[in-house]
């Protein structure tokens, strides 16, 4: 009996996956399958506007007759970056997703407002939680690619 084991194309395979492409590549797809799903407003409801206070009220109004703002408002997008970083020394890669908008935190964030709660906007971290394993899978995923 004879067994033939092809060196080059094994080492090629090794090199692949110490080079982490398909970690990269699948850590890109979950990051961008997670900033859509962040930036994806919650279906449109049918809702009458809800003021907290008499004062809240009053300066909407005045914004809205001085112009400062437009209903019904116009989304421009979450400015979401994603960050890949570099392998380092037993740590492997990783990819961040964030975005600079300071009034993120009260839509997405842990500051979350409760007018943002009550229309359907999900926190960041309840999408990570949601959509995670779907996200692990497309790296799975990627990484298997990569093997074959």
């Amino acid at each position: 009996m004879n067994v033939l084991i092809d060196a080059i194309a094994a080492r090629a395979g090794l090199q692949r996956l110490e080079r982490m492409a398909g970690v990269r590549r699948g850590l890109n797809s979950a990051a961008e399958y997670l900033q859509a799903q962040i930036t994806k407003p919650p279906p449109r409801r049918t809702w009458r506007a809800v003021f907290t206070s008499d004062r809240q009220r009053r300066g909407f109004f005045a914004r809205l007759h001085r112009g400062s703002i437009h209903v019904p408002y116009v989304r421009t997008g979450g400015g979401w970056q994603i960050e890949p970083s570099s392998p380092s020394e037993g740590r492997g890669v990783s990819v961040t997703l964030g975005t600079s908008k300071p009034g993120a935190r009260y839509v997405w964030g842990a500051q979350q407002t409760a007018f943002h709660r009550a229309t359907g906007w999900r926190t960041a971290e309840q999408i990570t939680h949601e959509e995670g394993a779907y996200a692990a899978h497309l790296v799975a995923e990627a990484l298997s690619d990569e093997s074959r």
